[in-house]
């Protein structure tokens, strides 16, 4: 009998024969066996640095004063990228074949079939996007530049194709949290983290406000997911930001001028997941140097830096109240904001200001947001 691993498995192996007892000689420092009833089971690891990558385990069977040996020959060897990724692909096409899968991709999203019993479209030549067009919509085709925000629920391909059954779906479907991009520019965060398979659809054409069902292979999925080889399955609906979530916020001058680097220090935000609030009708921050053409927004504005360094700011008005007067309290340790009115809640430090619970995120009404922008002089700038 011989075995190969590429370690931390475990195998069984059927014995006949009627026997009172089986004892084990074995030479592989990483490898266990032991039985019970008819079936040999052996857990493998993998071999320290030093230890040889193969050897056997000797077994012998006791009937009375009868007895039989046997062997069991292990060799290691290591798993590589390519390996992975032939795995993966092996989980993909499990997933489809059961599926009707189209042949070609059409050049105009127009010509896609549509519905629950839609067929897939490989978006790439090298088959690691499948789309199905689930319900198309009309709010508007997407532009370059476009903010994004988009409600998915997805599951493990890879936990499917080795077990037979489809995962539980995660998301904010289930969580109620949301999720953005800037489509087609992954220099920011926010954008690359998601990769590039979710934006692919909104890329071929797909209008806002349609939902698709997507297979995405790892190299095209969320960033730090990657050097782990796992496909995964898409529930997805995009929106068009303002659609989302602004929805006719009243409109409000904003203008708030940093001269210098040394003033930025002093009243802006220069460290992760830190904040200042601005209100010039109060003079907030206090000895803050306002000048004439300088405006706050409707309700005061936070100035916020995300935990991955980005700066922005939003109106701190509640989205659902709009009323000046009704302002958002943020929680310094969490990052988390709430309207003690309506009690909605918004998550600043991590999503700018996108609803997660209340009616806020029922309706899709995330926190104005305004720009912040860094010159040479003036050296920053908060505007709309």
């Amino acid at each position: 009998m011989t075995i190969t691993t590429r370690g931390r498995q475990t195998y069984e192996i059927a014995i006949s024969g009627d026997f009172s007892n089986v004892v084990f000689d074995s030479y592989i420092p990483w490898a266990e066996a032991s039985h019970h009833s008819n079936i040999i089971t052996v857990n493998v690891t993998r071999p320290n640095d030093g230890e040889s990558e193969s050897g056997y385990i000797n077994f012998t069977v006791f009937n009375d004063s009868k007895s039989a040996s046997g062997k069991i020959n292990i060799s290691y060897k290591e798993t590589t990228y390519a390996d992975l990724l032939d795995e993966e692909r092996a989980a993909i096409n499990f997933f489809l074949k059961g599926q009707d899968v189209a042949t070609t991709t059409p050049t105009n999203i127009s010509q896609f079939q549509v519905g629950n019993a839609a067929p897939f479209y490989w978006l790439d030549d090298a088959h690691n996007v499948a789309m199905r067009i689930v319900s198309i919509g009309n709010d508007g085709l997407p532009q370059n530049g476009d903010k994004v925000y988009f409600r998915f629920g997805r599951c493990n391909l890879m936990e499917y194709y080795k077990t037979g059954v489809m995962p539980p779906f995660t998301g904010n479907t289930t969580d109620n949290s949301s999720a953005w991009f800037i489509l087609n520019d992954f220099s920011y965060n926010a954008s690359a983290q998601w990769g590039k398979g979710l934006q692919m659809p909104l890329l071929a054409g797909l209008p806002y406000g349609s939902e698709v069902q997507l297979v995405v292979a790892s190299s095209l999925g969320l960033s730090d997911e990657i050097s782990s080889v796992i496909p995964m399955f898409y529930d997805i609906k995009y929106y068009l930001a303002e659609a989302f979530s602004e929805d006719k916020f009243p409109d409000s001058n904003v203008y708030v001028a940093f001269n210098t680097q040394a003033e930025w220090f002093t009243y802006g935000v220069t460290s992760p997941c830190s904040w200042k609030f601005f209100d010039r009708t109060n003079n907030k921050p206090t000895d803050f140097p306002y000048t004439g053409e300088m405006a706050t927004g409707f309700g005061g504005l936070f100035l916020i830096q995300d935990f991955s360094g980005n700066s922005f700011a939003v109106d701190a008005a509640c989205s659902v109240e709009r009323d000046p007067s009704v302002r958002i309290w943020l929680d310094s340790e969490t990052g988390i904001a709430n309207c003690q009115s309506c009690g909605s809640k918004f998550n600043l430090f991590e999503h700018h200001g996108l609803p997660i619970s209340g009616p806020a995120a029922e309706k899709g009404f995330a926190l104005k947001e305004y720009n912040v922008e860094f010159f040479g002089y003036p050296y920053a700038i908060i505007r709309n």
